[in-house]
């Protein structure tokens, strides 16, 4: 596969027999699983500081309307069915409604957000992609926040849930802008 069919992977996917979109959404979920691994336990938290949302976002760009969300809902069900693929090698459907259930599903709704975007073309520019990454964070940290304040009060939910991330969110918001679009220039 060259550098300009992964840029736009998501058209690629589309003109592929049943059996290549099937293999894309697996390989999308299994990278997203293998990002997940990437974790920073914080100690006043029960939520880490993972590879994540990276992850899901950047496949929910790559792989397109269709198959991003595709591939983030098999991530999910992997890991739910007992799969290690949830940070930590953790899975089970207890992850489900523990402390970071919220933002794993939010992850779905982030991923339909980004792939959204991604066809209307906000993937082609770095800024573009900037906004567009940032955007797709906003569902995961709602869910996350609404989830983990239900679990331990809405007074401590900024402390636990929001602060400690905003410099990782940053971080994997400007990588993923960088990587998606160096790969659109390669077209």
């Amino acid at each position: 596969m060259t550098l300009s069919m992964v840029a736009n992977l998501d058209k690629t996917i589309e003109r592929q027999s049943t059996a290549i979109k099937i293999l894309s959404v697996v390989a999308g979920s299994l990278f997203i699983a293998s990002v997940a691994q990437i974790r920073l336990p914080l100690p006043f938290t029960p939520v880490p500081v993972t590879g994540q949302t990276f992850g899901v976002l950047f496949t929910a760009a790559l792989l397109g309307k269709k198959w991003g969300p595709a591939s983030v809902i098999l991530y999910v069900l992997e890991g739910a069915l007992g799969l290690p693929f949830f940070q930590g090698a953790t899975s089970g459907l207890l992850v489900l409604v523990g402390p970071t259930a919220g933002y794993i599903w939010g992850f779905i709704l982030g991923a339909i957000l980004v792939s959204s975007l991604t066809a209307k073309g906000w993937g082609e520019t770095y800024f573009k992609s900037l906004a567009m990454f940032t955007l797709g964070l906003i569902p995961i940290f709602a869910l996350g926040l609404l989830w983990l304040g239900h679990l331990f009060g809405y007074d401590k939910v900024l402390a636990m849930g929001f602060y400690p991330f905003l410099m990782g969110a940053a971080y994997k918001t400007v990588l993923a802008a960088t990587l998606l679009t160096t790969l659109k220039k390669q077209n």
